[in-house]
């Protein structure tokens, strides 16, 4: 199998999630917080689905899988022990053209779902081909180490750094040599030890406003580098 790494947009789309358990819950979670419409296929669900399912959040067919249930999706995952209901989700899927991903089946999927880093939007996905997820979650406990809540902070400001270069800057080499300097900066390092003062220098240094310009405030960067465990990514 060949595999090529996509980021694909389901704001709004409609998903489906086939399971009963924890897995199919983490699943859901994902697609919730993507913004998907999501249906679950659920005859029974347990713990965090329930209350998923208790909340309203989801569209719930309470019952197996069955065969017309994927019609009009964008996305499906599998996340079921029954292996004859998993491959007949797999056969529609293929049949009608859309993506599937099924628990412990990579002979079934049609895409991976990665192991991901979160730092609020940025994403860094890693696969082993459906090789070893065990070797892709203890990679994304590594990269998580090394890819603090202070990038999302960075991510934050660089965003809004190029929105304001956009509506100030005509010329856009640059545009994009001003955004590189930042990006290469010592502002990370300065963003890591919470250090607002020497960040707000760094950014009018590069960019000619300073930070409470973009939106960003003392407060903001002080409880992000401050807490345990920084920003709550995702």
């Amino acid at each position: 199998m060949g595999y090529i790494p996509l980021f694909m947009d389901v704001s709004g789309r409609p998903c489906a999630v086939i399971g009963d358990g924890d897995a199919a819950a983490r699943r859901v979670r994902e697609l919730l917080d993507a913004g998907a419409l999501v249906t679950l296929v659920s005859a029974e669900p347990r713990g965090a689905l329930a209350a998923i399912v208790a909340a309203g959040e989801i569209r719930h067919l309470a019952r197996p899988y069955e065969a017309g249930d994927l019609r009009g999706l964008v996305l499906a995952y599998v996340s079921s022990e029954d292996p004859k209901l998993a491959r007949a989700a797999a056969a529609e899927a293929r049949n009608l053209g859309i993506p599937i991903n099924v628990s412990d089946h990579p002979d079934l999927c049609t895409f991976i779902a990665p192991s991901v880093v979160r730092r609020g939007g940025l994403r860094i996905a890693i696969s082993t081909g459906g090789a070893s997820p065990a070797l892709a979650r203890s990679l994304r406990e590594e990269l998580q180490a090394r890819f603090g809540p202070e990038y999302e902070v960075l991510l934050e400001i660089l965003a809004a750094a190029r929105r304001y270069l956009q509506r100030t800057q005509s010329d856009a080499d640059s545009r994009a040599r001003i955004m590189t300097q930042l990006a290469r900066s010592a502002l990370l390092d300065h963003l890591r030890i919470g250090d607002y003062s020497a960040s707000d220098r760094m950014v009018t240094q590069l960019l000619g406003i300073g930070l409470a310009t973009l939106g960003f405030d003392s407060a903001r960067l002080s409880a992000a580098t401050a807490a345990p465990n920084g920003f709550d990514s995702k």
